[in-house]
């Protein structure tokens, strides 16, 4: 093997070993607090999440309108085809 690519490779390699130090590090910061801690409260007192979370639970409520409406049309639970 010629001396460029031996010095390309080890380029190559240094880099590698850089980049996975780099993952370990990262990582290892990460490990010892679980992720769902890391972002619980993360929207507390958040306008816009309020705002979500509201036409989130309007749009559930409406969902079950509409089933309960096609329930009481057709008590045995069998829907209505549109084809």
């Amino acid at each position: 093997m010629n001396n460029t690519k031996l010095q390309e490779l080890e380029s190559k390699v240094a880099r590698l070993e850089e980049a996975i130090h780099d993952i370990r590090k990262l990582i290892a910061d990460g490990s010892s607090v679980p992720w769902w801690k890391r972002t619980a409260g993360m929207f507390k007192d958040d306008p816009v999440w309020a705002e979500i979370v509201r036409l989130g639970q309007e749009i559930r409520r409406e969902e079950l309108t509409m089933e309960f409406r096609e329930t009481r049309k057709n008590p045995r639970g069998k829907r209505n085809k549109t084809n």
